[in-house]
């Protein structure tokens, strides 16, 4: 992923954007992770950063969803989110790149417009402060056939001790 191109190639994202990874579990979420978390240095080198200080940002990501951590995990606060947002925020006008499926249990209106103002969308970054200006947040989102999906999400919940309505 290569940014400040956009003159050759209007598909690359511009320097400065903020994309968050997304994906409900099960979608190879982890697999992408890995691959990002590996490639750090290499994506740094080409302008794209990824701040968060592991493959997987899931008490930050639980924290923005005001969701309950997984059994024996570690508890998520709003410190955890608070700091990768500060790490995302340090990146300036670099592109970022977080990565949480935990991001995809975003639950109302006001939880996701959150998550998406303090990560960088509309507003945010510099001469952004116009309302309907468009943000630099991009979302990426992994999917796969919901058939192909819940089993595996289901029995993955309940080993987890999820509950939900």
């Amino acid at each position: 992923m290569e940014t400040d191109c956009t003159t050759r190639n209007p598909l690359l994202l511009p320097a400065g954007t903020r994309l968050p990874h997304i994906g409900p579990h099960k979608t190879g979420t982890t697999s992408v992770q890995a691959a990002l978390f590996a490639a750090r240095d290499t994506m740094a080198a080409r302008g794209v950063d990824f701040p968060a200080r592991t493959r997987h940002s899931m008490e930050a990501a639980l924290a923005a969803c005001a969701r309950p951590a997984m059994m024996g995990g570690t508890v998520a606060t709003e410190g955890h989110w608070r700091r990768l947002v500060e790490q995302v925020q340090a990146t300036g006008t670099r592109t970022s790149v977080v990565s949480s499926e935990f991001f995809a249990d975003a639950e109302g209106h006001d939880t996701v417009a959150r998550i998406v103002r303090e990560l960088g969308g509309p507003g945010a970054l510099a001469g952004e402060t116009e309302p309907g200006t468009p943000g630099r947040l991009h979302v990426l989102v992994t999917l796969r056939p919901p058939a192909k999906i819940l089993p595996s999400q289901w029995q993955q919940y309940v080993q987890n001790g999820l509950r939900m309505g």
